[in-house]
């Protein structure tokens, strides 16, 4: 007796339409929840090199008072007869460790910080403006562990930072003695502010990271967090 296979033309080939609406769907719903976790992944890994970032410029802070005396360059120092202003990246850049190129292409990796709103500019980081001052040595600051030396600040100059944190909390800060103010106050918690990149908040933090709710710092330790504003005390700013 003759053999009757089943006839090609009978056999089921590919998905029916229920089918690839399934498996359009499973992978829709594996992307949107890929998604926040990669994006969550990539914010961590932006806010880590910031923090590297922090920490060279906090030690070549430390290198540099190392040779003048325990002092930290000032945040802006004027040069007089219509000569440009120096300012503190440009005297730490020499003092940066390790990596390859001049000084100035280390300037421009280390000083930029990964998460910055705006790309451009040379410095992306704010200078405590008491440090900067040039009035006060790194030892005479109530304690190197809590005492502020760099900060994520607003971009306000064509992507650049203002080098000096006069708006911090309001300007409240500058000059205020750690001493001279009453305990309740040093350890009252700084005001977040507008946190924008436009002129008027130059020398503010800028929260930048984790949906514009965390700052980076650098103290004069060497020390380095990403911290909320409900996390930061006002005394770490203070003056001696």
């Amino acid at each position: 007796m003759p053999n009757n296979p089943t006839p090609f033309c009978s056999r089921r080939l590919g998905f029916t339409l229920i089918e690839m609406l399934v498996v359009i769907a499973i992978i829709a719903l594996l992307a949107s929840l890929i998604t926040p976790a990669v994006g969550n992944a990539l914010e961590s890994a932006r806010v880590t090199a910031g923090l590297a970032n922090l920490r060279q410029i906090a030690q070549a802070g430390q290198l540099y008072a190392m040779e003048h005396k325990g002092y930290w360059p000032r945040a802006r120092t004027s040069q007089g007869g219509g000569g440009a202003s120096v300012f503190f990246y440009t005297e730490l850049s020499g003092y940066i460790q390790g990596g390859g190129g001049s000084t100035f292409e280390r300037q421009l990796e280390v000083f930029k910080d990964p998460n910055a709103p705006i790309k451009s500019g040379v410095n992306h980081f704010t200078m405590n403006r008491n440090l900067g001052s040039g009035t006060w040595a790194m030892d005479q600051f109530h304690s190197m562990s809590y005492t502020v030396a760099v900060f994520d600040g607003a971009q306000v100059y064509n992507g650049n930072a203002d080098v000096e944190g006069w708006g911090v909390d309001g300007g409240s800060l500058n000059g205020v003695s750690y001493d001279g103010s009453s305990s309740a106050q040093r350890s009252r918690t700084v005001e977040m502010g507008p946190n924008t990149d436009e002129s008027e908040t130059a020398g503010n933090i800028r929260w930048r990271n984790r949906k514009d709710r965390v700052a980076k710092f650098a103290f004069l330790d060497g020390r380095v967090e990403a911290l909320p504003p409900e996390r930061v005390e006002r005394g770490w700013f203070m003056a001696p």
